[in-house]
């Protein structure tokens, strides 16, 4: 990801490579692998580092994770909430931060399926159910882009 958005020119290799924004300022928010963390963070731990990163200046930011989304973002009628009151906290910081100006993306989701061998089809985590949060995903069909590798032949050795 960081090469993608900010790698600065290079010609080293045959293929000449450089980022979208060579030199941008990049922050690195370590939301994962805490001590006592048993699996993914708490919403409070991403919410905090979204925080960091924008009082950090960052303009854009991006969370390559999320949590199922078990209502709309601001379906206060489908959680019980008061009117007004948004349903998923998570959802409700980020659309703020898209609001103010911070470019977001997220992925839309990674549970094709649970343990239990349910698929979650067509859904999308939290925070990319915000309305202002860019969410990107990916879908599977019959076209099959195999890689190529070629090589020249080897060179002779002097005998």
């Amino acid at each position: 990801m960081a090469a993608v958005a900010a790698a600065v020119q290079n010609s080293a290799g045959s293929v000449p490579f450089s980022g979208m924004a060579p030199k941008a300022y990049l922050g690195n928010y370590k939301i994962f692998g805490s001590d006592n963390i048993d699996g993914g963070p708490s919403e409070g731990i991403i919410i905090k580092a979204l925080d960091d990163a924008i009082a950090d200046g960052m303009q854009v930011v991006n969370l390559s994770g999320g949590s199922l989304a078990f209502s709309g973002a601001n379906d206060d009628v489908q959680c019980g909430n008061a009117a007004g009151t948004w349903c998923d906290p998570m959802a409700h910081a980020f659309e703020v931060a898209a609001q103010n100006g911070t470019v977001i993306t997220t992925v839309a989701g990674n549970y094709g399926g649970d343990p239990i061998g349910d698929f979650y089809y067509n859904t999308i985590e939290s925070p990319g159910t915000a309305p202002s949060v860019i969410t990107v995903g990916a879908t599977l069909n019959s076209h099959v882009f195999n890689p190529t590798v070629s090589s020249l032949p080897p060179a002779r050795l002097p005998t």
